[in-house]
């Protein structure tokens, strides 16, 4: 009973708690359904394939803690390997597209010998089918250049903070291309979301780039353009994946190894490209460049143990990737890789490169993050009231 009836008639009516009292101020909100943390199209799979056993069991209170037990893996690999490239590459003689080389061919590596040890020559064969591998090859050298231009952003310093925050462009830049493409629709709050985040993401990059002074404005420019290069490639990666990789019922692993083999010859490609374009010698692996004290060249050259935890690292991160890709819900997807986002300010940039705190900065960071939760969650909104709408009109 609220408050002020009971001014009226103080007898009739027993007081009010704490709770009770907070309860009838705050506003009545709809109810919500259980957050679930796999994808449902990928249990209505395993269901309509007659694994019964492993949907009960996945959906169980042991299977829900091996759920969040990968979640939790894939954000501490997430933001380690985010942090492992701002620490570990920047300043370094090293040749950077000798990273992505590096990483699609030990991924190979991975891949074949999983779909050997679980599929035998069939798994092999799969995986190494050179039809697969060519029809996989236009998404495959679109992941290889954003990977490329990652890590040359890395290379000439920019933080692994500023690489987080302006790859979230990426969603209203897809949610683009989809609406031109596909011709999917969004509601008007997505719209919003996005347009929020482009704000905020354009208010970030101008807020580093006055804190960077004058001398360094013309470097810090053209990492943030390889970012943005990044996020593009990335874009046509995903629109190409659905028109091509849907194609594909293979397991997971052998159409990661499809499309590492594609990615591994692009990397070839552009360890030359690279080193003929850039204006950095050290970009071009069969020039010298200092190394402690000696004239070195090389793909390899000023490797180290940093370099093998960077690469250990990114390996892990973009397996997982692939995994939580495919298996886990959009919002847990969407907030694992936010959570990501605050550790790497926090433990990166405040804890292990000792910057001071930046209102400015800290709180633009964390519009970005909520922006991108409010667009997955009214995404997820819509097409609740969709799937409600048509089960009630049958």
């Amino acid at each position: 009973v609220p408050p002020e009836l009971q001014v009226c008639a103080p007898a009739e009516f027993s007081s009010l708690s704490r709770r009770q009292r907070l309860d009838s101020l705050l506003p009545r909100l709809p109810p919500v359904e259980r957050l679930e943390l796999l994808n449902r199209q990928f249990l209505e799979e395993e269901r309509s394939a007659g694994n019964f056993q492993f949907v009960a069991w996945i959906s169980s209170k042991k299977g829900l803690l091996i759920q969040l037990a990968c979640v939790v893996v894939f954000v501490f690999f997430d933001s380690a390997r985010t942090i492992a490239n701002d620490q570990y590459i920047s300043g370094r003689p090293i040749v950077s597209q000798s990273i992505t080389f590096a990483q699609f061919g030990a991924s190979i590596v991975v891949g074949v010998v999983l779909s050997a040890a679980v599929e035998g020559v069939d798994g092999l064969k799969a995986a190494l089918s050179w039809k697969e591998i060519l029809r996989c090859f236009p998404v495959a050298t679109c992941f290889s250049l954003s990977q490329t231009f990652t890590i040359m952003a890395y290379s000439i310093g920019v933080s692994g903070m500023e690489n987080t925050v302006v790859g979230n462009v990426y969603m209203p830049l897809s949610a683009l291309l989809s609406r031109w493409i596909f011709r999917r629709s969004y509601s008007f709050l997505e719209w919003i979301a996005l347009t929020v985040l482009m704000l905020s993401a354009s208010a970030f990059v101008l807020l580093q780039n006055s804190a960077s002074g004058s001398q360094t404005e013309s470097i810090f420019n053209t990492g943030i353009s390889y970012v943005l290069l990044s996020v593009v490639m990335s874009c046509l990666a995903s629109m190409l994946s659905e028109k091509i990789m849907k194609a594909g019922n293979s397991h997971f692993y052998i159409q990661k190894v499809n499309l590492d083999v594609g990615s591994f010859f692009t990397s070839i490609i552009m360890l030359w490209v690279c080193g003929a374009t850039s204006k950095r010698d050290q970009d071009a692996f069969w020039k010298q460049r200092p190394v402690d004290g000696r004239m070195e060249s090389g793909i390899f050259v000023a490797w180290n143990w940093q370099m093998i935890i960077v690469l250990v690292v990114t390996l892990l991160q973009n397996w997982l990737a692939g995994f939580v890709a495919k298996r886990l819900s959009t919002v847990i997807r969407s907030s694992a890789q936010q959570l990501s986002l605050l550790i790497v300010y926090f433990v990166g940039d405040l804890l292990l490169n000792q910057k001071p705190f930046d209102w400015p900065v800290g709180t633009t960071a964390l519009v970005i993050a909520l922006s991108v939760q409010v667009f997955v969650f009214a995404g997820q909104a819509v097409k609740e009231q969709a799937a409600r709408t048509g089960s009630s009109g049958c």
